[in-house]
């Protein structure tokens, strides 16, 4: 059993003479002593490892309404702002995070199966099974051995070589990859050349913008760094101040101006203004 003394130090059982000579030393050398295994603590009365804090995971990939492949490679990939742990072992080097996930499926209406457990970082790379069912699917991250977890939302899981990616080469929504085709000329029988006339001059035709549909989940203070986000990123600046919400620049950065002008766009469409693009403000934006 741990017992905390005071100012946030604590004291285990010492279990030998290594353990003794080392706290002596300790104490004459700092004042302080740590033992063992010992918790980090914020302030001389919360140990940050025992606070439930909200959970701050975030999927970003898949984002819901992709297409993947069976016998496919696709990234998972998720954001975490919750607390990290901090184990430190007296004669163990070095002290460090300690910062594990889980990573799970679940197919609509059927039993969650594992992907992989203890993944380090904010990304898995999972190569679906070629034999794996299609259908609709979500996924689930949560931090090793806690409940803060997040689930995504619903995307498809097709056959192999059907699958799509979030974003498509073009910039635009709708998520197909696109493969260029040739096609060989018809051959034609020589004729008689006739005398050029002049061509009537065209008539200029205006062609309506395709809109964009945006998909991912954004909000300030990640950096993002993929195409397919800075893209989105973008585009979100170019309809805000098209909108009259956002003065500028377009340079693909969610800035604290872009998130001010994201409050005043929910305010304006009755949404919570807390500067995240989240599915109700995506709807409102793709309207």
């Amino acid at each position: 059993m741990i017992k905390k003394i005071t100012r946030g130090h604590v004291f285990p059982k010492i279990n030998n003479y290594y353990n003794l000579l080392l706290a002596v030393i300790m104490v004459l050398v700092t004042g302080s002593i740590f033992i063992g295994t010992v918790k980090v603590f914020a302030d001389s009365t919360s140990p940050v490892g025992d606070v439930q804090l909200s959970s701050a995971i975030n999927i970003v990939s898949p984002n819901g309404g992709e297409q993947w492949g069976a016998g496919s490679t696709y990234s998972i990939t998720w954001i975490d702002t919750s607390p990290i742990s901090m184990i430190c072992n007296v004669g163990v080097s070095p002290c460090g995070l300690v910062q594990k996930y889980d990573i799970s499926y679940t197919p609509v209406g059927a039993t969650t199966q594992n992907i992989t457990t203890a993944v380090s970082g904010t990304s898995y790379n999972w190569t679906i099974p070629s034999s794996q069912a299609i259908g609709s699917y979500s996924i689930k991250v949560c931090k090793t051995g806690t409940t803060t977890c997040s689930t995504s939302n619903s995307f498809s899981i097709v056959a192999a070589g059907n699958g799509t990616v979030s974003s498509s080469p073009q910039g635009g929504g709708g998520g197909q990859l696109y493969y260029p085709v040739t096609v060989a000329p018809t051959p034609t029988t020589p004729t008689t050349p006739v005398t050029p006339t002049t061509p009537p001059t065209p008539v200029p035709q205006v062609l309506a913008a395709e809109k964009f549909h945006f998909t991912l989940y954004l909000m300030m203070g990640i950096p993002y760094k993929m195409p397919a986000q800075v893209n989105e990123v973008t585009e979100l600046q170019k309809f805000l101040n098209v909108a009259g919400y956002y003065p500028g620049p377009i340079d693909g950065k969610f800035s604290a101006t872009l998130k001010a002008a994201v409050v005043e766009f929910q305010l304006a469409n009755n949404l919570v203004g807390d500067g995240i693009i989240g599915p109700l403000t995506r709807a409102a934006l793709n309207k």
